[in-house]
């Protein structure tokens, strides 16, 4: 078999060509089948709501969606929904795309790597992770990370000029994506940038090449959203101007950090233990190839989302360095039942976490617990809320699907036909119906109040993608007809003053209130949720 591969690669014993031909396109269909079945039924958090809304009516000054804005997905699925006839299957269907397309990017790279029995069990690893798993079924874009670094780190090795450009164009893609994680897979790109200039690989055509697939990728969305912004200073001002709550602190980024490296490696750990000679085998001085490259992708990864900002979606973007590293050690196992119960105990380790582990919904106290909780009831929150979480679970989205049908049930039994004149008032209890936009994408035509618990007297309301801070007087609840969503145990607090029960489905209940009771209202609602 002719050596198609560069010459600054490793030689590694390269299977036949007609070896398990149809692994790959069989572990591609039965990914793409079991996330289809596992989708979630309703959007899971935050940013989920941005990006639906973000499709209808694109701004990211207004964070639909929040900066940095992630145009060229959003591109993606505005082509996806208009294909499908759905917000939320478009959405779910790009991210499944995006997910299959990370398997076979895992594949190939760990192919050109090492060789096909690593490929195939890193790509079974990766396919199978729970971490990995949520990110295919819900609406958030982390999948693109797995796929990003494998693809980028695979096109850079190629050795064609053709693959510079198809970096090139990928790489400003990516940029569109998620301009974060193409930073972060710098050090491991210019590795390999570096390794091709050191074998005379790299020289000005090729560097044209690279510079010019840049470029058209930019251009794939780059014009586009510079035109929905208003211009290009308008488009770097509201791309930059990301919030400072979402860095977290120094402790919360370890610990967010290491239980995530928890959740996705899980038993893999022991495994690392008991091989930890075979990874530290060369001393500095004598890295070879691979092991330079995988420091260069993982280390300062890894310091980054450790030290300044973390969510554990961002533990994807090195997930397939991981699942080659795991598949690489198991395949050098000296006989083949130790290595086929090895890829096979990790196999089922990954997915006995995502479809076996309870989730239990945490308290609905905050973990800055107002002044008239316990500190029991706080430890409670801080630990409750940690897991839910950082649990990899699929019981965490159909808890999530649970929890937004009945918020929507309850809040429609008062509401329904009546959105122009009913106020609906959301207190601090049940606001991750408003913190995941849910009622701003699921009930857009809802007048809605949202009382702050870390400003008092300050009241956000939002009528569909609109909203207005108002404090003082300018505040007060005043509308025809006032219904309150809360929590069931708090309903009793609320018919104290005057409420009438409306609903109930668990965890909520709904109130009703007179136009005269609304100050009485907004009063109860600063005593009960002061810090």
């Amino acid at each position: 078999m002719p050596n198609t591969r560069p010459s600054f690669l490793p030689a590694v014993a390269f299977d036949p060509p007609s070896a398990r031909p149809w692994f790959l396109p069989l572990l591609l269909i039965f990914t793409a089948f079991c996330q289809w079945l596992c989708w979630e039924s309703f959007i899971t958090g935050l940013d989920s709501g941005n990006y639906w809304l973000g499709i209808s009516d694109y701004s990211i000054a207004a964070e639909r969606p929040h900066a940095p804005g992630y145009p060229a997905f959003i591109l993606l699925c505005r082509a996806s929904v208009w294909l499908v006839g759905n917000h939320h299957h478009g959405m779910l269907l790009v991210i499944m795309l995006l997910s299959v397309t990370a398997v076979w990017a895992c594949y190939r790279l760990a192919a050109t790597l090492f060789n096909k029995p690593v490929a195939r069990a890193a790509a079974l690893l990766l396919a199978c992770n729970p971490l990995f798993f949520l990110y295919g079924i819900t609406t958030e874009n982390y999948a693109f990370d797995a796929l990003c670094s494998s693809l980028l780190i695979l096109l850079a090795i190629g050795k064609s000029r053709r693959m510079l450009l198809y970096l090139g164009v990928a790489a400003g893609a990516a940029a569109g994506f998620r301009g974060t994680s193409l930073l972060l897979l710098a050090p491991a790109l210019g590795f390999l940038l570096w390794s091709r200039w050191r074998n005379q690989q790299l020289t000005l055509h090729p560097l044209i090449y690279l510079i010019s697939g840049f470029g058209i990728g930019l251009g794939c969305w780059l014009p586009w959203v510079v035109g929905e912004e208003g211009g290009v200073l308008a488009y770097l001002r509201s791309a930059t101007n990301l919030s400072t709550a979402s860095a977290g602190t120094f402790v919360g980024n370890l610990a967010g950090f290491a239980i995530a490296a928890l959740w996705g490696l899980n038993l893999a750990w022991g495994y690392l233990a008991l091989r930890w000679r075979s990874l530290t085998r060369c001393q500095l001085r004598h890295l070879t190839f691979r092991r330079t490259l995988f420091c260069c992708w993982v280390v300062p990864t890894s310091l980054f989302f450790a030290l300044v900002i973390y969510s554990k979606g961002y533990f994807l973007l090195i997930l397939p360095a991981c699942c080659m590293v795991l598949a690489w050690l198991a395949t050098t196992e000296p006989n083949r039942w130790r290595r086929t119960s090895v890829i096979a105990g990790m196999i089922a380790a990954n997915l006995a976490i995502f479809f076996l582990a309870p989730y239990h919904t945490p308290p609905y106290f905050t973990a800055l617990a107002p002044q008239n909780r316990t500190a029991e009831e706080r430890a409670e929150s801080v630990v409750g809320r940690g897991v839910s979480l950082l649990l990899p679970a699929l019981s965490r989205v159909r808890a999530n699907d649970n929890f937004v049908a009945a918020g929507l049930e309850v809040i429609d039994a008062a509401t329904w036909r009546k959105e122009d004149s009913t106020l609906v008032i959301l207190d601090p209890a049940a606001q991750m119906l408003i913190v995941g936009r849910v009622l701003q994408v699921y009930r857009p035509g809802l007048r809605i109040a949202v009382p702050s618990t870390f400003h008092r007297g300050l009241v956000v309301y939002l009528h569909g993608v609109e909203w207005e801070e108002r404090s003082g007087s300018n505040a007060d609840f005043y509308s025809q007809q006032l219904v309150v969503l809360t929590r069931t145990e708090l309903a009793g607090t609320y018919a104290e003053i005057g409420g009438e029960l409306l609903q109930t489905k668990a965890p909520f209940a709904l109130l009703k209130f007179s136009h005269e009771r609304g100050q009485l209202l907004r009063q109860r609602i600063d005593q009960l949720f002061a810090r």
